[in-house]
């Protein structure tokens, strides 16, 4: 094959090549163009060929809409480093109005390793890519500035539940910045506050079964804020072509609680002092105590000749009043008539301080028991039972 039939080749591929090719000489005019570069930028490679590479038939600018200083123009890149650039983003502004954004390559040529000739610039259309850029931008932008108006902490967190950005009333509330926040897991966070089980077993199961969760309550002592207590909600937030996102607010409802506690406390004084007898006085108490701190059974024993025996109960069978207990059969009880303190007991299937086989048993997960203390004198105690979960008792409870 002959060099002109060669030539001859590689200017028909050219031609059909979809990017836009230009060729500039040594001296930067133009002294070629494709059919690609006459669709591209909307004029004939007529009035393209012979224009200076710093004043071509449209209008060149930086991506944001400034003015290309001259050391940046493809041409002198190439010069300056005598080798090829590629990706050089640029707004094109067309004779017609348009705008346009274009990416460029550009390489220098020679013949044998002389000086260079000319410069070959090959000019891909990104306008779609960056439009799309753009209203990505956008979206975030809109996104993040709901984030920020919302009054209560809230967390972005990815498919692996670390965090991807926070708004300002979480970095308030809780004393951090963003970069002890971002790109942390959720249970790195702080003094490693949020690393509770249940809490990670509802947020794993988000994502892969669409789940969400409301009102999971949160009791800790957080560095420089203290004692709080903290309701979570979570959803998940699907995104076109995009990994799914964790949404969690957080509301700190310790005030609220403490009221919920008081007013509960006020009942129960009022009932005390009313002009019930003793009985429906108890009954009234151990009622209003169980609602108060959402346990699952309450009782209330009196000590009797040496013995713990069952006076009173919300929740267990009529049949189990008047049961008696050695100190050894009830430990706890015996423990906090011993220290005139209530003694909580978080999770009785882990605590070696309680019969851990019996309260497997009988399907207690964790108890709080308060002496009931007259004239210096332990006579009684009220005990509270739940059997669902562990329990992480409070100041407010205690």
């Amino acid at each position: 094959m002959g060099q002109g039939n060669l030539q001859a080749i590689i200017g028909g591929l050219i031609e059909i090549i979809p990017d836009a090719v230009i060729v500039q000489d040594k001296e930067g005019e133009f002294v070629y163009a494709n059919r690609a570069a006459e669709n591209l930028f909307r004029v004939s490679r007529n009035e393209i060929v012979g224009k200076p590479y710093n004043n071509p038939p449209w209008k060149a600018t930086t991506v944001d809409g400034k003015p290309i200083p001259k050391k940046d123009q493809p041409f002198m890149q190439v010069l300056k480093r005598k080798g090829p650039v590629s990706r050089i983003e640029q707004a094109i502004e067309r004779q017609d109005g348009t705008r346009i954004f274009v990416s460029i390559n550009a390489t220098p040529f020679s013949f044998e390793g002389g000086p260079i000739l000319g410069v070959a610039l090959s000019i891909t259309d990104i306008t779609e890519q960056k439009l799309a850029e753009q209203q990505l931008k956008d979206a975030r932008d809109y996104a993040e500035s709901i984030v920020e108006t919302v009054r209560e902490p809230l967390i972005v967190l990815d498919a692996n539940l670390r965090v991807v950005t926070a708004n300002r009333s979480f970095y308030d509330t809780f004393k951090v910045s963003k970069e002890e926040t971002e790109n942390k897991l959720i249970y790195e966070l702080g003094n490693r506050q949020w690393d509770i089980p249940k809490l990670k077993g509802l947020l794993e199961d988000i994502i892969p079964k669409n789940n969400q969760f409301s009102d999971f309550e949160v009791t800790h002592d957080f560095p420089i804020i203290g004692h709080k207590t903290m309701l979570l909600n979570a959803r998940r937030i699907v995104r076109e072509n995009r990994p799914p996102l964790i949404l969690l607010t957080i509301e700190d409802i310790t005030e609220r609680k403490q009221a919920k506690f008081s007013e509960a406390l006020l009942h129960i004084d009022a009932a005390i002092h009313s002009v019930l007898e003793v009985d429906a006085i108890m009954q009234s108490v151990i009622t209003k105590s169980t609602k108060m701190l959402g346990c699952d059974q309450a009782h209330v024993y009196l000590h009797e000749e040496n013995y713990w025996v069952l006076r009173y109960a919300y929740g267990l069978p009529p049949e189990m009043i008047g049961r008696k207990y050695t100190d050894e059969e009830v430990p706890i009880t015996t423990l906090a008539a011993t220290t005139k303190n209530p003694v909580a007991v978080g999770d009785a299937y882990t605590d070696e301080r309680v019969n851990r086989d019996l309260m497997k048993k009988y399907g207690i997960r964790a108890f709080l028991a308060a002496p009931l203390i007259m004239k210096d004198v332990v006579a009684g105690m009220l005990a509270f039972i739940y059997k669902k979960e562990p329990v992480y008792f409070d100041s407010i409870q205690l």
